[in-house]
């Protein structure tokens, strides 16, 4: 009886560690997501920031070169 105890305690332990480090892994490959979605995020902004510059700077030389 014994013998079964510290087996099932053994095998429950290992299976607590392989959760633990399951998640471990998932919360790493996450992280690495997150990073990435913000790096899309970023060129996204970059890139509109960029195109509303483009066209405001138009829009005002535009403007200037009608002044008379």
């Amino acid at each position: 009886m014994l013998e079964t105890y510290v087996k099932l305690t053994m095998f429950l332990a290992g299976a607590t560690e392989a959760v633990r480090r399951r998640a471990a892994a998932r919360r790493r490959e996450d992280l690495g997501l997150a990073t990435l979605e913000w790096v899309a995020l970023a060129i996204v902004a970059v890139t509109l920031a960029t195109g509303a510059a483009v066209g405001i700077r138009a829009v005002i030389e535009r403007k200037i070169s009608e002044i008379p």
